[in-house]
């Protein structure tokens, strides 16, 4: 299969000279790993000298484990010596999907969740001061900042919540505490970190995909919340097993973009998209999202896909906000 690097440029100004001697900030994330696969892949992160890495899901398989052996999975990535290196070089930060919160497709109605989220929470090595331990659920937020540019992401937690019976994903303490916190926000970009897609939109014939399109009056909410608001704001994601990026119109007359980073370990065949900006990429890979600041207070994201077998990039899209 031929690869080709692809360059988007949504904006007409002259970037070289805008952003030449702003900061950058390099998050690098990526999403479903499987715990016994190799740890190469951590040593490809570590050479973009990123300044975070995020976990979006998946982080292990563990469908139907014991606390105790969900742990010793956990322990299987921590013992890496490549993801040591990377522990010790930077942020690492992240939340869960379902294959390591309890199983396929799991919901609120996971009995041990309490005890899924202890493992997730020390795998992450989260301060024990962190709000998140006083809540339910494992949604909490990351202030990233170099110079003048500061980033806020905020994890959501898709599962603790999660009644599709109901129409539930977040749950109201969560949109509480998400509208706050980007109603609130002083950063230059907010990041909303969702395990599931957000925005891509799936064929009625794909009933059993996961995604926000499952609960559309919340994938209205938050687009509305997003669009109500004078704040920069991007989404990432995972679980899908292949790397898009994708982009819809908001009521504000601007545009949201989401950029899904799955298979670093698994991949599978991309399914059909209208608001897509480039090619799917189905390849082991992860993302690096780079963000500059112009002196004049635009945003610049240069969203790289990188290849983990040929170890090359092998998408960049660049949009400014």
């Amino acid at each position: 299969m031929r690869h080709h690097i692809f360059l988007i440029i949504t904006f007409a100004l002259n970037c070289s000279n805008l952003f030449a001697n702003s900061n950058q900030l390099k998050i690098t994330f990526g999403s479903c790993y499987k715990q016994s696969d190799r740890e190469k892949v951590f040593d490809d992160i570590s050479t973009t000298d990123p300044d975070a890495f995020f976990w979006l899901g998946d982080i292990i398989y563990a469908d139907h484990f014991s606390p105790k052996k969900r742990r010793a999975a956990y322990n299987q990535i921590k013992n890496k010596t490549a993801y040591k290196l990377l522990e010790n070089s930077t942020v690492i930060d992240g939340t869960w999907d379902d294959h390591d919160y309890a199983h396929n497709n799991a919901n609120r109605d996971y009995v041990l969740k309490e005890k899924s989220k202890e493992l997730l929470l020390e795998f992450l090595s989260i301060k024990k001061t962190s709000p998140v331990f006083k809540r339910k659920g494992i949604y909490h937020k990351r202030y990233i900042s170099k110079g003048e540019l500061s980033v806020e992401t905020l994890f959501l937690d898709t599962r603790s919540f999660m009644s599709k019976r109901q129409q539930q994903l977040l749950g109201p303490d969560q949109w509480n505490w998400l509208e706050d916190s980007i109603v609130n926000s002083k950063s230059d970009l907010i990041i909303i970190a969702s395990s599931i897609s957000v925005l891509s939109p799936v064929s009625r014939f794909l009933f059993w995909i996961e995604g926000w399109h499952q609960f559309r009056k919340e994938k209205q909410r938050l687009l509305r919340l997003i669009s109500s608001v004078n704040k920069k704001v991007v989404l990432i994601s995972g679980d899908r097993h292949y790397s898009d990026a994708s982009r819809v119109p908001l009521r504000n007359g601007s545009f949201l973009y989401e950029f899904m980073s799955s298979g670093m370990t698994k991949t599978s065949k991309p399914m059909s998209s209208d608001i897509r900006i480039n090619m799917p990429i189905n390849i082991q890979n992860f993302s690096l999202l780079k963000i500059n600041k112009s002196y004049q207070g635009f945003i610049r994201l240069e969203h790289e896909i990188f290849d983990l077998n040929e170890e090359r990039i092998v998408q960049r899209n660049i949009i400014s906000l």
